[in-house]
């Protein structure tokens, strides 16, 4: 059968396509070019072009999707600190600092909910006084830090 499917796979023009092995054998291991991530990326540029523009899953494809109780791989888990603290670091997009009075940087934090903790203070306040600028605690400022 993987015969006749590569012969078939083989009479297209790569050229124009990308994702597919000229052999048909298993996809294990396989690394896309940089052609063809260029490709992929260019093929829904303009987002009316893409098959499900505008539309919305019924609720039997949804059914389909969902994984739920037993079905889904993390039921009756739960993360262990490391991986939560990477997936931390991994959303985290502003790093901040906590600065004295004379601008000198005392620590540095992954987000607003680790400065929150330090301080003891909630992630909202944090935000408040980095948008404002102002003296938090009457001794600290808060600042982003450029990665």
């Amino acid at each position: 059968m993987t015969d006749i499917e590569t012969e078939v796979i083989k009479s297209f023009c790569f050229k124009d396509l990308y994702n597919f092995k000229k052999e048909a054998t298993s996809m294990l291991g396989y690394k896309h070019t940089l052609e063809a991530i260029k490709k992929m990326k260019l093929r829904f540029k303009d987002k009316t072009k893409h098959p499900m523009y505008g539309k919305t899953h019924d609720n039997f494809a949804l059914s389909k999707i969902s994984k739920p109780g037993k079905l889904n791989p993390m039921f009756n888990k739960k993360h262990n600190i490391v991986s939560i603290k990477k997936m931390s670091l991994a959303k985290s997009k502003t790093p901040l600092g906590l600065y004295d009075f004379n601008n000198n940087l005392i620590e540095k934090f992954i987000n607003q909910v680790e400065l929150g903790k330090y301080l003891n203070l909630h992630k909202t306040t944090i935000g408040r006084y980095l948008k404002t600028g102002k003296l938090i605690l009457n001794k600290f400022y808060i600042r982003k830090i450029n990665k």
